[in-house]
């Protein structure tokens, strides 16, 4: 299973898991990245290839309220099963009291999902 390091501390997180019957593991995943909830920003880079239809074929990729960020956002990760999708969405935010890591000069963290 793919998953997610939440960077600050304490992250607060929450999952959920459904299924999609009928549609496939591109569909879905061009599907929700091109529709994200009002406010979030998809991390999808690139195109899905329509191949990625075998049972057990996984794809992730973060819906952010920045572009990028690296902190907060539903990280989501849809993988092809015999009849649809099968989704985890992880949900994270941090409270203010939240201790978040700074990057080495020169450098950035990847957006959400993205390493």
């Amino acid at each position: 299973m793919i998953s997610t390091a939440w960077l600050c501390n304490p992250t607060i997180v929450k999952d959920a898991y459904w299924v999609v019957d009928g549609m496939s593991l591109p569909e879905t995943t061009r599907w929700m990245s091109e529709h994200p909830a009002p406010g979030l920003f998809s991390s999808l880079y690139g195109p899905i290839s329509d191949d990625q239809t075998s049972p057990g074929a996984m794809t992730s990729f973060g819906l952010t309220p920045q572009e990028n960020d690296p902190f907060q956002g539903i990280f989501v990760v849809i993988a092809q099963t015999e009849h649809g999708s099968a989704i985890h969405a992880q949900a994270g935010t941090y409270p203010e009291s939240a201790v978040c890591p700074t990057p080495e000069p020169g450098t950035s963290f990847g957006g959400l999902g993205q390493g």
